[in-house]
């Protein structure tokens, strides 16, 4: 059982671990081994109510091809139930990848993943949690995170799912500051599920010193990257 998106699935849809390409080199992409890619948001397809239904499991392997800037630009289904096949396709689509470089020079590439099917114990999936609210209202001066004097005070964990699935991230946010200097409030800029939950899970990730401008503390908003990297 994982969770994604802020779901807490009650199946399981795991990500296998790519594969490398087999068979006739393809024309044009860089055929790579999964473990030259690095994702970037990872996108999980939602188990096929059908299936669920009919307790079916399964295993669909595709092959991707990527762009220069790491988005999927197309999905070959190689072997998959039909049951699995559309909702696999479409969260290979979805996911996005950092881009794969060769000599510090991105380029296209292919190579395969599996994504694969488990059912769990529980019938269904939970219900979905609600929205973030929208930030908050005011006047909020913009400043660079390192002109702030700042401390950090909680860590923000490495989601377990994306760190089973193998996913790494560069979560960038911006970040709300009150004129006391707490954190009131994380806008996503670049940044998916889990990994965006998990750093608006501690609700002082960061106590900063009071930015004072003509005498005055004022509200202030700064741009910052957590970074996910498995070791």
């Amino acid at each position: 059982m994982i969770g994604w998106f802020g779901l807490t699935l009650c199946w399981s849809v795991g990500a296998a671990e790519p594969e490398a390409p087999t068979g006739e080199a393809l024309t044009g992409p860089r055929l790579v081994h999964w473990t030259e890619i690095k994702i970037k948001n990872h996108v999980v397809p939602k188990y096929p109510r059908k299936a669920r239904n009919q307790d079916l499991e399964g295993d669909c392997k595709v092959r991707l091809i990527i762009d220069e800037r790491g988005k999927t630009t197309s999905v070959e289904i190689i072997t998959c139930p039909p049951e699995f096949a559309e909702v696999s396709t479409q969260a290979a689509m979805d996911t996005d990848f950092f881009p794969m470089k060769v000599e510090g020079v991105p380029v296209k590439a292919a190579f395969v993943f599996t994504y694969k099917f488990r059912l769990g114990d529980a019938p269904s999936p939970a219900p979905s949690q609600p929205l973030a609210p929208p930030p908050p209202d005011g006047l909020f001066v913009e400043l660079k995170f390192p002109e702030l004097s700042c401390s950090q005070l909680a860590q923000v964990p490495y989601p377990e799912q994306a760190r089973a699935a193998g996913v790494e991230s560069a979560c960038r946010v911006m970040l709300y500051l009150n004129a006391q200097g707490e954190v009131i409030f994380t806008e996503a800029l670049d940044c998916g599920e889990p990994f965006l939950s998990a750093v608006r899970a501690p609700t002082q990730p960061f106590i900063c010193a009071p930015v004072v401008q003509d005498g005055e503390a004022i509200p202030v908003i700064a741009e910052y990257t957590f970074n996910f990297w498995l070791q």
